[in-house]
């Protein structure tokens, strides 16, 4: 048996299993994710198929094996848990920003493709957040001095968040409107702000803001023109 084989063998026993135990499936949630950190000198072709395979064609197999039974529920939702980096690059991350652009480029065109099926798809875009990636993030080029600003990154509250904040900033259907981002550490990605709210399709937005603050301040009465008010003492 070939090594692809074995994968479509195990993701199809895996689905395939979940429906005996379970009913039909409803839910499908991609979460896998490898982080390299380093500059792009010190990286291999590689590092970039292990992100690939990680985080774009792993759930890629995975959805394709269980579409026929998200198909099936009529209300099946497949969710795919990319990054902020898959929309916004970072530096010092390329193999991992790669990855997460064709993950969530993939979930997104998924949504398109399955609108009107009755299988809703919701794509995740969280920042950084403490879940301790860089005690199994692996580093290139300098590891010490790529260590230290990595760790002190995703450990900062003031940088990252925990992970119930991002799960409440990213649950899906909890309102719309145009997407805003806060600072991310490294200065060139985003990350949800708190108290962010996710759409349907993962994009954060703000709450809005309490009627009072968005009052309007009344209009100034308009002053008379000149060439006006001469014509009327004439008349």
């Amino acid at each position: 048996m070939t090594t692809r084989q074995r994968r479509f063998a195990g993701r199809t026993a895996l689905v395939t299993g979940s429906s005996r135990g379970l009913g039909l499936l409803d839910v499908l949630v991609n979460n896998a994710g490898i982080i390299q950190v380093g500059p792009l000198d010190a990286l291999r072709e590689e590092d970039f198929r292990q992100a690939m395979e990680t985080m774009y064609f792993a759930p890629l197999r995975l959805t394709l094996a269980a579409l026929p039974g998200l198909r099936a529920s009529e209300a099946g939702t497949a969710v795919t848990l990319s990054s902020v980096g898959g929309r916004i690059p970072a530096p010092r991350l390329l193999p991992y920003v790669a990855a997460e652009f064709a993950a969530a480029g993939f979930s997104q065109g998924l949504r398109a493709e399955l609108a009107g099926t009755g299988v809703s798809v919701t794509t995740v875009l969280p920042g950084l957040v403490r879940t301790g990636s860089h005690t199994a993030a692996r580093f290139h080029g300098r590891p010490g001095a790529e260590y230290g600003w990595f760790a002190t990154a995703a450990s900062m509250p003031v940088l990252s968040m925990d992970a119930e904040r991002a799960a409440r900033a990213n649950r899906p259907g909890r309102g719309a409107g145009p997407t805003r981002t806060g600072p991310h550490p490294c200065g060139e990605a985003r990350c949800p702000p708190a108290g962010g709210r996710a759409r349907h399709d993962g994009a954060v937005a703000r709450p809005r803001r309490p009627d009072t603050a968005r009052r309007r301040r009344p209009a100034a009465p308009r002053r008379p023109s000149p060439q006006r008010t001469e014509r009327d003492r004439r008349v």
